[in-house]
This record gives structure tokens, C-alpha cells and sequence, in this order.
């Protein structure tokens, strides 16, 4: 996946592994994102490729963050319903 990867397009990336709290994703010193609140319910693109789910929020002109994560059986149903229902309401 790393191969892919385009530093220079700005913002931070992520990689969700087992293990993680999906409720509470350190991104900066002190923030976090709750994959299900209110806040994180929209995005500016997901996809699903390789078995990773890609989802971008572009915050800011540096970008925002980018989280890869797996569709695996670790991975709680109420988080890939989530993933699914954004990749159908993305903003065009």
C-alpha cells in the first residue's frame, strides 16, 4: 500500500489496525476522531480497493486526515455500514 503513497499531496494518513479503538483514532496530540459521530459523517471520498477502505476529509489546503482501513472480520459491522453508507453519499 505504501508504494501508492503521494507525500506530497499534504495531510497526515493513517492505517487502522486491529486493535484500535475505531471510536477514538488519535490523529494530532490530543484529537481524536469517533468514526461514528456526527463530525466524521461526511467525507470528500471513499474507496474500497485491495481489501482496504480509503477515506479522505480534505480539512484544510494541506488536505485532512486519510484513513486506510481494512475491511476484516475485526473490524465491528456498525464501522463498515458506516464506510458503505459514505462511499454512497460522498461529496461530488
Amino acid at each position: 500500500m505504501e508504494d501508492d503513497l503521494n507525500i506530497t499531496l499534504g495531510g497526515n494518513w493513517y492505517v487502522v489496525e486491529d486493535g484500535d479503538d475505531l471510536r477514538s483514532i488519535p490523529i494530532s496530540e490530543g484529537n481524536t476522531i469517533d468514526l461514528l459521530s456526527e463530525e466524521w459523517r461526511w467525507c470528500d471520498v471513499v474507496t474500497k480497493e485491495k481489501g482496504y477502505f480509503m477515506v479522505f476529509w480534505a480539512t484544510n489546503n494541506a488536505g485532512g486526515p486519510c484513513l486506510f482501513i481494512e475491511d476484516a472480520p475485526w473490524v465491528p459491522q456498525e464501522i463498515i455500514e458506516w464506510l458503505e453508507e459514505l462511499g454512497s453519499n460522498c461529496r461530488d
